[in-house]
């Protein structure tokens, strides 16, 4: 009996280091999931309301927009978005999304558009699910409800959604796959994509240049691209980010403007 305990001590040892040892070259230091998202949970950016302000531009076949931009997030619930004249400041658009759906008025075309997701990918060709977008806009890793299982990279952990094995769940029955890369020495995302296969969707958000800002680490350049028949890439540069306890998000259409067609 004792002879078989020591059979089954060594055989535990044995794969627990060889699956250490299996690890790709450069991969960072093998830690079970939960002990990851418990890291992941102690790096994130807390904050109940959030400004960000800086540059950006908006890139799709055919076009190529500069702009300035303020976005002012209210934790899980709410996503202000204000766009003006990237040279001289005139204000350009506003807009608002929350788990119900979305609103905008553009005030060089004096129109507006609102309505649930759906309305909102026929109206401007972006589908978007609210969750990821707020942790992607906090920089933050975003909890998923599904299942979740882990890889290895050169600096960094792989976090999805799907089993690559197939037996949890046969990939092929599998509608929406989620990856998300994690930056093995803070503990914060380098990426965050949603693929939709049959669909032929993509979400992908893409992190750059972790940087300090007051007594906090955020990205001082995200690109957000939303793939389908064309592709939207907006390209966000940050140049301040601040936490606020008054934070206003004043919206209200003017009377005078056209439903957008």
């Amino acid at each position: 009996m004792r002879k078989v305990l020591s059979l089954l001590i060594l055989s535990v040892l044995v794969v627990s280091c060889g699956l250490k040892r299996n690890l790709p070259k450069g991969a960072p230091s093998y830690l079970k999931l939960a002990k990851l998202e418990e890291k992941i949970q102690d790096a994130a950016f807390v904050y109940e309301t959030l400004s960000i302000k800086g540059k950006g531009r908006v890139q799709s076949p055919g076009f190529n927009q500069s702009f300035r931009y303020e976005i002012r997030i209210l934790k899980d619930s709410l996503i202000w978005v204000d766009i003006s004249d990237p040279f001289i400041g005139i204000k350009v658009a506003r807009g608002i999304l929350s788990p119900q759906g979305f609103s905008y008025y553009n005030r060089l075309e004096r129109n507006y558009a609102q309505g649930d997701p759906k309305s909102m990918a026929s109206k401007l060709g972006i589908e978007f699910q609210f969750a990821p977008l707020m942790a992607a806009l906090g920089a933050n890793y975003w909890q998923m409800n599904d299942e979740r299982f882990q890889a290895f990279i050169a600096n960094a952990y792989l976090i999805h959604n799907y089993d690559p094995s197939g037996k949890t769940l046969a990939m092929e029955a599998q509608n929406e796959f989620v990856n998300q890369e994690i930056n093995s020495t803070l503990f914060r995302p380098n990426y965050l994509e949603i693929k939709q296969p049959t669909a032929g969707k993509t979400f992908r958000v893409i992190y750059k240049d972790y940087q300090d800002f007051a007594d906090f680490k955020f990205p001082a350049q995200v690109e957000i691209e939303f793939l389908s028949s064309e592709s939207t890439r907006v390209i966000l540069e940050i140049k301040s980010v601040e936490k606020s306890d008054k934070l206003s998000t004043p919206y209200s259409i003017p009377s005078q403007y056209d439903l957008a067609p």
